[in-house]
């Protein structure tokens, strides 16, 4: 029989719908009443050329902590995994190299309602999806007033928690693969080769569509300066116009858990194996030194954007990090 904690939880999910409805149904008025003002094609202009944010990673690098930053700060349509997700389709996109025409039409299919009822509520639409990098050239199409925040976390650390996380597990089958690796192939790579293969395709990819951008549309954040400086998370909140939060509630955010990584088991950087620091540097070095990162493996394994030696942790990392042997950072990344 179901306990009070379920009763509690079935609730709130419902509640949630209703909300939910509620929300869509006084949007839809509301746009009705604009049709019945106006012209369609401007009602389209409007709602296309209105301001947006959405957020490029590779997951696990605190999309939900930004989640809860912007809905504390009111004045936004935060979406952290909306439906439909996009997460197959994205892995299909990249894999077959679609066409950023294609992309954009999958991107209008996909979230013109959403996009719709956001400009119609007069709010911000934010979308923290960690799915949406394969979409962006799609999306910076559509959407001419986008901005695009990208959130970049040590890869040492998303590596670790990517693998604890189950990334390409017999049953994932939601990650990119590469484009010339038969899939059962790449499932047998080591654990870490493969996240580390992640990490770095996401951000090459990302890197490829920020420099064909227009100035002013990108901003690069690191995860590490998010989870513990609350000045990062207001200058995110004045650079796209959202309504800024006190310097004490932003304290607060930071200080909660959000989305920690509890299962799975998986050393800290420190405690690697030689074979997995150099299958980490062979992968990811050179964008890791790009933005900002060193990686340390033995001094007998030359790689680019690493040093020899080994740390006491993972450089570029808070030291909070110190106890990550136990747990992930108090503020860890998103899910999937």
């Amino acid at each position: 029989m179901p306990n009070l904690a379920s009763w509690r939880r079935f609730a709130m999910r419902g509640a949630g719908a209703l909300r939910h409805w509620l929300r869509r149904e006084k949007a839809w008025r509301l746009r009705d009443r604009w049709l019945q003002q106006g012209d369609g094609e401007d009602h389209v202009r409007r709602v296309l050329g209105a301001p947006a944010l959405f957020v490029l990673s590779p997951g696990r690098s605190g999309t939900e902590l930004l989640s809860r930053i912007f809905r504390a700060a009111g004045g936004c349509d935060v979406h952290h995994a909306p439906r439909p997700e996009l997460a197959y389709s994205a892995r299909e996109a990249h894999r077959q190299g679609v066409g950023d025409e294609a992309l954009e039409a999958a991107v209008l299919a996909a979230r013109w309602e959403m996009l719709e009822t956001a400009v119609m509520r007069q709010r911000l639409y934010v979308e923290t999806n960690n799915r949406l990098s394969a979409y962006a050239p799609g999306i910076a199409r559509l959407l001419p007033a986008a901005r695009f925040l990208i959130l970049v976390r040590h890869p040492a650390a998303f590596v670790r928690s990517a693998v604890r996380r189950g990334y390409y597990d017999a049953a994932d089958h939601l990650h990119w693969f590469p484009r010339d690796t038969p899939v059962a192939s790449f499932r047998q790579r080591p654990p870490v080769a493969r996240a580390a293969w992640l990490w770095a395709e996401t951000y090459r990819q990302i890197r490829a569509f920020e420099q064909g951008l227009g100035a002013g549309r990108c901003r690069t954040v690191k995860s590490e300066q998010l989870f513990l400086d609350p000045e990062a998370a207001s200058s995110i909140l004045a650079w796209v116009g959202a309504p800024a939060l006190p310097r004490r509630r932003l304290q607060g955010l930071l200080a909660r858990p959000v989305n920690v990584q509890r299962g799975g088991s998986f050393p800290a950087y420190e405690e690697w194996k030689p074979a997995e620091r150099e299958q980490l540097a062979v992968e990811a070095g050179e964008l890791a030194l790009h933005y900002g990162y060193t990686l340390t493996v033995p001094s007998d394994v030359p790689s680019a954007g690493t040093s020899a030696g080994t740390p006491e942790s993972a450089p570029g990392e808070p030291t909070r990090r110190s106890s990550e042997k136990s747990s992930e950072p108090s503020s860890e990344g998103v899910a999937g």
